[in-house]
């Protein structure tokens, strides 16, 4: 699972670089792909190959599912812990406290 919000420039480039198939026309695929196609290092290694703004989430499946949340240039990334004690995150405080509210009710 992925989510990524902003733009990515050279995602052409990303595909060509990993010799991955695109299946879709969105950029997120290439992130997806970086990611997917790692081949040991950890993905947060790479991404510095990507050229634009992303505010990535994405979960890392192994003996322990890890939820990972990274930003690439100038993409915000809000990060709260609700009362609950439910992880939010989001581009805008404003997301992030309507979410952490609702969740908390």
């Amino acid at each position: 699972m992925l989510t990524h919000n902003g733009h990515i420039n050279n995602d052409a480039e990303l595909f060509k670089q990993l010799g991955a198939h695109r299946y879709g026309q969105v950029d997120s695929e290439a992130v997806a792909a970086l990611i997917a196609f790692a081949d040991g290092q950890h993905p947060t290694e790479l991404l510095p190959l990507i050229r634009g703004t992303a505010a990535l989430a994405w979960i890392q499946q192994g003996e322990t599912n890890t939820l990972n949340l990274a930003r690439v240039s100038s993409s915000p990334l809000w990060i709260a812990q609700t009362k609950r004690g439910d992880l939010v995150y989001g581009s805008t405080e404003e997301t992030v406290d309507d979410a952490s509210i609702m969740l908390d009710s």
